[in-house]
């Protein structure tokens, strides 16, 4: 079940981030020269019936998005932090944090939104959803000690778990005033791909690898194991591609899963392991879910966990949303796997 392309490559550039609001809307930004922000609705009865509801330019290319309810956060390339309440059309701007340099990531904890940057700092910000007032709070992590910046961020429980340039896995508590619990040598490369669960983190990167992080029995390592059950060697194996993108997510009978986007290869699934399984992809330890057919240019991807909905993006400006399937139906063209997984839904 593919559905025809609502965004045309010859005018939408590549999406850089997407991400569900509510409703079955779903928010894709663009890394074009102003930033372009656009919206579809998708009939969650059909999901070929879908309408493209509006584009918006944010005045600069946009690097992360983060919806949570009424506000649609956009991090762009010059470091400001757009705001647009989707309740009333609001738009203000938070200037403060990261110097100019791009937004890479943003997630929230209770109220206070969370934001890193290419420069390295992570910046935290108070906010009342009722008047819409943002109030900037500190930095939780000063730049100079995050080599590579912040990449991807995630948070988890009351803890912060946050991919570097640099290949580490930070943890921060909020519970402790988001003070440092723990750092993991995760990757010899930058960490492109980050996805909590209460089995543990999961990361990629761009050396191709992909590692499962059980949480930790060890009482000097306070939150995930120091090693991921194996570890593996430096270097790239030649038939391994860089890894862009993971989004860890559940399956139909609610098991965790990981939507890993590679280079020029197909999008594939893992099932994430319980603790105390070995995790070295190499070895087929990540069960393998199947791959995704006809996509061999994605670059970014989110999900919906509650709606069983997953979104991939592609570098021609195309997007794919897909629906996971029941127990016993046979899987859409668009998808390659066993039986009863997803059905893909493109536009």
């Amino acid at each position: 079940m593919v559905l025809a392309d609502a965004l045309a490559p010859a005018k939408h550039p590549m999406p850089v981030g997407c991400m569900f609001l509510k409703d079955y809307v779903l928010t894709v930004g663009f890394k074009d020269r102003e930033g372009t922000l656009g919206q579809f609705s998708v009939d969650p009865e059909d999901p070929n019936k879908c309408a493209w509801q509006h584009t918006q330019p944010c005045g600069a290319p946009v690097c992360s998005v983060l919806v949570v309810e009424p506000f649609l956060f956009v991090g762009l390339d010059n470091g400001v932090i757009r705001v647009i309440n989707t309740t009333n059309g609001n738009i203000q701007d938070l200037p403060e944090g990261h110097e100019g340099k791009q937004v890479t990531a943003l997630c929230t904890y209770n109220s206070v939104l969370i934001s890193a940057g290419a420069r390295g700092a992570i910046a935290s910000w108070q906010f009342d959803a009722a008047t819409g007032q943002f109030s900037p709070l500190k930095l939780i992590k000063d730049p100079a000690l995050i080599p590579g910046g912040v990449l991807r961020m995630q948070v988890y429980e009351h803890y912060l778990f946050a991919g570097l340039g640099n290949g580490n896995l930070q943890v921060y508590d909020f519970s402790a005033d988001a003070v440092g619990r723990q750092e993991v040598k995760a990757h010899d490369e930058a960490i492109s791909g980050l996805g909590v669960t209460q089995l543990g983190p999961i990361t990629c990167c761009t050396d191709g690898y992909v590692r499962a992080w059980p949480p930790s029995q060890d009482p000097s390592q306070p939150v995930v194991a120091a090693v991921p059950g194996q570890q593996e060697p430096s270097g790239r194996p030649n038939n391994m591609s860089p890894c862009w993108d993971l989004v860890a997510t559940r399956d139909a009978a609610g098991a965790e899963v990981a939507l890993v986007i590679y280079e020029a290869t197909t999008p594939k699934l893992w099932g994430i392991p319980v603790p105390g399984q070995t995790t070295d992809v190499r070895d087929g330890r990540l069960g393998r879910r199947g791959a995704i057919k006809g996509l061999h240019d994605a670059r970014c991807a989110c999900a919906d966990r509650d709606a069983g909905m997953f979104a991939i993006g592609s570098k021609s400006g195309n997007v794919r949303i897909y629906m996971w399937l029941g127990g016993g139906q046979a899987p859409a063209e668009a998808y390659a796997g066993p039986a009863g997984m997803a059905a893909g839904a493109g536009y």
